[in-house]
C-alpha cells in the first residue's frame, strides 16, 4: 500500500469519527432532552454517522469499530436531535465505500488483474446512496407542503 493511499484510508477512518464525536458531544451535553442544533451541524452529524457506518461496512480487517461507532451516533441521534434528516445516515454509509472502491478502481494499474467484486460493490453502496437520497427528496417535499 502506498503512503498516499494509507493516507486516504486514515484521513477516512478519522474525519468522520472526528466530526462525529465533536457533533455527539454537543449533543451529549444540551441540557434538554432535544437539541436544538443549526441544520448544517445536523447534516454534518448525521453524514458523519453513516461515514462511519459505511467505512466499517468495507473495512473488514477493523473489525467492524467503525460501524459500531457510527450506528451508537445514529441511534443516540435519533433519540436526542429525533429522526429528521436521518437520510443522511444512507447517504453517508453509501458515499464512503462507493469513493474509496472508485479510487481504487481509478488508480489501479492496468497491467494487474482488477477483480469484478469492486464494481459489484460500487454498485451496491451506489444503490444505498441512491436510496438516502430518494428519502431525503421525499422528506423534503413532505416537510414543504406541510410547511404551505
Amino acid at each position: 500500500m502506498q503512503t498516499t493511499e494509507r493516507a486516504l484510508y486514515l484521513l477516512a477512518i478519522i474525519a468522520p469519527m472526528l466530526i462525529g464525536l465533536i457533533a455527539f458531544s454537543l449533543i451529549a451535553f444540551s441540557k434538554t432532552g432535544k437539541l436544538r442544533m443549526q441544520t448544517k451541524w445536523k447534516a454534518f452529524y448525521w453524514l458523519a454517522a453513516g461515514a462511519s457506518m459505511g467505512f466499517g461496512l468495507i473495512a473488514f480487517g477493523l473489525g467492524l469499530l467503525p460501524f459500531l461507532f457510527g450506528l451508537i451516533l445514529a441511534l443516540y441521534g435519533v433519540k436526542r436531535i429525533g429522526p429528521r434528516g436521518f437520510w443522511l445516515v444512507l447517504v453517508g454509509m453509501g458515499l464512503v465505500p462507493v469513493a474509496l472502491l472508485m479510487y481504487n478502481y481509478i488508480t489501479a494499474d492496468n497491467s494487474t488483474f482488477f477483480p469484478d467484486s469492486y464494481l459489484y460493490g460500487i454498485a451496491l453502496f451506489g444503490a444505498i446512496t441512491l436510496a438516502g437520497l430518494i428519502w431525503g427528496l421525499a422528506e423534503t417535499r413532505r416537510i414543504t407542503t406541510i410547511e404551505r
